[in-house]
């Protein structure tokens, strides 16, 4: 897989997102606050400690319920027969060990290279898929 973005919004402004299809997969991890998505028309609700995973050419779309802490990861597959099978709601997904791995990500990634950076993201989603 191939990291294209991640952001760690940590109470971040977040603006709403109108229904668009995502050229990536994405998964978003929130460690507090409330969160409304959509992927294909279907809604989600999040809370603190749950996780979402739209898939490649989904129509995503997203409303702000609260104040949030959330982290994003967007990837694309390395190959066609890569794939990732995850369910579109994880809840209560978030564990402590994936908030020290995320808090650790954070402190090491505004340290390095964003070649280093690309293989320690892509070790925080493989962490969290397994």
């Amino acid at each position: 897989m191939k990291i294209v973005y991640f952001k760690h919004n940590i109470n971040a402004s977040m603006p709403e997102m109108l229904p668009v299809k995502i050229a990536f997969n994405e998964l978003t991890i929130l460690l507090s606050g409330n969160i409304e998505y959509s992927f294909n028309g279907e809604k989600v609700l999040l809370k603190s400690g749950d996780a979402v995973f739209g898939r490649i050419n989904s129509v995503r779309a997203r409303k702000k319920l609260s104040s949030c802490d959330y982290v994003s990861f967007n990837f694309i597959p390395d190959t066609e027969n890569e794939t990732f099978d995850l369910p579109l709601l994880m809840e209560n997904g978030v564990t402590a060990a994936i908030k020290l791995l995320l808090s650790a990500c954070d402190e090491i990634c505004s340290r390095i290279q964003m070649k280093t950076k690309n293989s320690l993201l892509y070790c925080c989603v493989v962490f969290f898929c397994n």
